[in-house]
């Protein structure tokens, strides 16, 4: 799939050439970041855009070139242990974000027929968006996605991006983004195919973390001085259970200011958390 005769194949263009737009000029990325929740609204005294790229390269560079514009563009909110370590976390998981711009260019349609149109990732107030030309593909629905076994659109661009090691190419993605998400304890991704697009959005929950970490910070230990369920305290937080224990609770955890009511099982169904006294 490396060459069509004398020439490369567009396949190969995009995974090893030296600069793909020179003959697909419109086979790139646009990624722009929006002051609100809605391109054109009024409530940021006109301004239209906060930043605004329009990014090339082969598939690989543009992955990596979008991961910055994302990472530059979103905030980072830094917290620190009981031990006194600084964790610098991201808006988004980046791991689900990778994913989910690899998919974009790795999964759109190369045809004719969508050349003209480049993927889009616009980042809101309260969102990040995703859009690829090309709706879902082959025999899966909607309610499947992620679940089951797809059909790739582009076979030699997949094999390529997993000789390159930029891609596995095992059908993981969609559940990594889930898995991801849901382990910083933020709303389920949401998959749309429509228009002949199909559309990936992550949702920050930006207001309930910062709320939520305000208030981690200052009374985890005064909400476990009764003894918890997770379910209780995932409740309280407005987060998943997995967040709840993995990331909220585990550093007081290992510091010993909280202690589990049944140790000698830690996944125990009657497990509780309670701040040591």
């Amino acid at each position: 799939g490396v060459k069509n005769g004398e020439y490369p194949t567009l396949a190969a263009n995009f995974c090893m050439g030296l600069y793909p737009q020179g003959a697909f000029p419109q086979l790139c990325v646009t990624a722009i970041a929006v002051p609100g929740e809605h391109i054109g609204s009024d409530e940021n005294g006109g301004i239209r855009f906060l930043a605004n790229e329009n990014i090339s390269g082969t598939i690989g560079e543009m992955l990596e070139k979008t991961l910055q514009f994302i990472i530059r563009n979103t905030d980072t909110r830094v917290r620190f242990n009981p031990d006194g370590r600084r964790i610098d976390e991201t808006e988004y998981p980046m791991i689900a974000v990778r994913e989910v711009i690899l998919n974009a260019l790795m999964h759109r349609d190369y045809s004719v027929h969508s050349e003209g149109v480049p993927i889009r990732v616009e980042l809101y107030q309260n969102r990040l968006e995703v859009s690829n030309v090309g709706a879902m593909y082959g025999a899966v629905q909607m309610d499947e996605i992620g679940r089951s076994y797809t059909m790739t659109r582009n076979p030699r661009i997949a094999h390529m991006l997993e000789v390159l090691a930029i891609a596995e190419n095992r059908h993981s993605g969609i559940a990594t983004i889930r898995n991801q998400m849901n382990m910083r304890g933020f709303a389920e991704p949401v998959f749309e195919s429509k228009r002949g697009r199909f559309i990936v959005s992550l949702f920050n929950n930006r207001d309930k973390l910062n709320q939520n970490t305000e208030a981690t910070n200052d009374s985890i230990l005064a909400f476990c001085e009764v003894a918890r369920t997770r379910e209780e305290i995932a409740k309280f937080y407005g987060v998943s259970k997995t967040y709840a224990i993995g990331t909220l609770l585990k550093p007081y955890i290992e510091s010993g200011e909280i202690m589990l009511t049944v140790p000698e099982i830690p996944r125990s169904r009657n497990q509780k958390y309670i701040t040591k006294t």
